[in-house]
């Protein structure tokens, strides 16, 4: 987000903050999409190895290539949880992540001219969650001071901070919100599914005994894969949190549109003609303490994520019927 407005004259050492983002920012996006596919895997697996323990339970033949999928597919699940394990690939996004987004806010915190530390924003309740992440940032944002002594350019960290975070927020929280309506809606759909199949197998066992023994095996492993890959996407859904995000999401949207607001308010105040220079000066100090305290609840907002993400570790529970 930070190469969404062309950035105003800064010092090397200023600019290394905003490198550093794009470093950290990159490596959090390719540890999401490695995280999104390692959980997306082992819930297949999980679905996969159901479906073959029940084709091989409940068929007449039962056949031992079923049971052989099952094994395969727990093995398969087995070897992919311990190889993320090993990697550390969900702590690792998630402490990039946590590195991007600190570096951001102390970016547009030396830009605009702010003094103090932004990192001493994160909770206290939090520290030992963030220990780590909170040293590397409080190390490279000491070596910068403020941009300017008598206060930067606050219509480009507007512009290119509450703006661009507002536009972000607002897609990630309608992102969010629609794949998680959408995959409750299917699973319940699933769930349903295979409580339909269980009446239907019921009515058939007691009014057409004849239909219901010919397709007995199809319909009993219906009545346990159906379910199972329902209860799968929901599992998959609540690992990966795109409920609780969207509802951070939209938090998050609401803090910089209204800072947005009322930023654009005091803007209009300072431009009046024949504003008193000490009532300019005072709109100015209100205007940086607003984005100070945006910066502070960010920095909040940031260690919670954080944590909701490492209360979700890496689990392979085996499958059975």
């Amino acid at each position: 987000m930070l190469e969404s407005e062309p950035e105003p004259m800064t010092t090397a050492l200023v600019g290394r903050l905003a490198d550093l983002h794009a470093v950290a920012d990159a490596v959090a996006g390719d540890g999401q999409r490695v995280v999104r596919w390692v959980w997306g895997g082992l819930f297949f697996l999980a679905v996969v190895a159901v479906g073959c323990y029940a084709f091989y339970a409940h068929s007449h033949e039962h056949n031992r290539l079923w049971l052989l999928g099952y094994l395969a597919a727990i093995a398969a699940g087995v070897v992919g949880f311990i190889v993320a394990h090993r990697r550390e690939a969900q702590p690792k996004f998630v402490d990039s992540r946590a590195l991007a987004e600190g570096f951001r806010v102390a970016y547009f915190w030396r830009v605009g001219g702010f003094d103090g530390d932004p990192i001493s924003s994160y909770p206290e309740s939090l520290v030992g969650e963030l220990e780590w992440v909170r040293s590397v940032l409080k190390v490279e944002a000491a070596s910068t001071g403020p941009e300017r002594p008598d206060g930067g350019p606050l219509d480009f960290v507007v512009r290119a901070w509450i703006g661009g975070q507002a536009r972000y927020f607002r897609k990630a929280h309608g992102r969010n919100e629609c794949i998680s309506i959408w995959l409750q809606r299917i699973a319940y759909g699933l769930v349903a599914a295979g409580v339909a199949v269980a009446v239907a197998t019921f009515g058939l066992a007691s009014w057409a005994p004849e239909v219901a023994k010919l397709h007995l095996d199809y319909l009993l492993v219906a009545i346990a894969v159906v379910p199972a890959f329902g209860g799968a996407l929901l599992g998959f859904a609540g690992r990966l949190a795109y409920e609780a995000r969207a509802r951070q999401y939209g938090r998050m949207l609401a803090l910089f549109d209204n800072a947005r607001r009322v930023m654009a308010a005091l803007a209009r105040d300072m431009e009046c003609s024949g504003i008193k220079p000490d009532l300019k000066a005072s709109l100015e100090v209100r205007s940086r303490q607003v984005l100070a305290a945006v910066a502070a609840e960010a920095m909040a907002e940031q260690a919670q994520w954080v944590v909701m993400h490492r209360e979700r570790p890496f689990e392979f529970i085996a499958a059975g019927g």
